[in-house]
């Protein structure tokens, strides 16, 4: 099922829940409008969405912040809009707990040192990969007017 064309009935869900999935539909705007038809009046969007560089993303589904997010949610039709930018409590301490996330496990003994080295390298080059491709870990809720 597309989730820019989903196969349900106007007003069908009380909520509609997208986690760290955005990024992937053709664009956010169609999917926000989507979640829209499908949600009863008073229904709920919740979701989480990483924001990357314009650079890796079409342009037609760039979203440069967490402001410009809660303007994407009031053109697709929501209001009691709430959008957080979680950037430092979820990607970035994420990536840095995982970095040293072998260390600890090495000194209490559960990772032989060729394991240890595998999984540091590992642990660096996704840690890595995460500062320089997410832009923004946004939180968000919102309201179809009732």
């Amino acid at each position: 099922m597309d989730a820019v064309q989903l196969e349900f009935p106007d007003a069908a869900f009380d909520t509609v829940l997208c986690v760290e999935s955005a990024f992937h539909f053709t664009t956010r705007e169609q999917f926000l409008r989507e979640a829209c038809r499908v949600l009863k009046p008073g229904g709920l969007l919740v979701l989480s969405d990483i924001l990357g560089w314009a650079s890796r993303s079409k342009r037609a589904n760039v979203v440069k912040n967490p402001a410009a997010y809660a303007a994407l949610l009031a053109r697709a039709g929501f209001e009691n809009l709430q959008v957080l930018d979680a950037t430092e409590a979820a990607t970035r301490s994420c990536a840095r707990r995982l970095a040293r996330w072998p260390g600890v496990e090495w000194r209490a003994g559960r990772l032989r040192f060729p394991e240890f080295v595998r999984a540091w390298l590992g642990a660096q080059a996704y840690a890595l990969f995460m500062r320089l491709t997410q832009r923004y870990y946004v939180l968000a809720a919102a309201q179809k007017p009732a």
